[in-house]
């Protein structure tokens, strides 16, 4: 069974995302009008997902500093979103959730 998560966006937005039910709550939990439960976040989504960025400037610093720079960069993460911590990489059966896709397009010269 999942469980919700309201996050608050800066603008006062209210945000619901579900969570496993793997870890019990942490923080708040409120029962909406509509009889929904929900955990409340400790950080906006803003601040939440902010938290990845360092990540995503390391990572882009060091690939488009390639001495055969690539014409094209994608960086994928898979994140879990949590009440109390935000935002993390999610946790995979491997070392850690990031696929990179690195495209350098052939000059045909013509």
């Amino acid at each position: 069974m999942a469980r919700l998560i309201q996050f608050k966006t800066e603008k006062g937005d209210v945000i619901f995302v579900e969570a496993s039910t793997d870890e019990p709550p942490s923080g708040e939990v409120r029962i909406s009008g509509a009889g929904v439960a929900a955990e409340q976040a400790a950080k906006t989504l803003e601040e939440s997902v902010g938290r990845i960025r360092p990540l995503a400037d390391a990572l882009l610093a060091q690939l488009t500093s390639l001495t055969q720079r690539p014409d094209e960069v994608a960086l994928e993460f898979g994140v879990k979103l949590s009440s109390e911590a935000g935002i993390v990489v999610a946790k995979t059966s491997v070392e850690g959730q990031i696929t990179i896709k690195l495209l350098w397009k052939r000059n045909t010269g013509v």
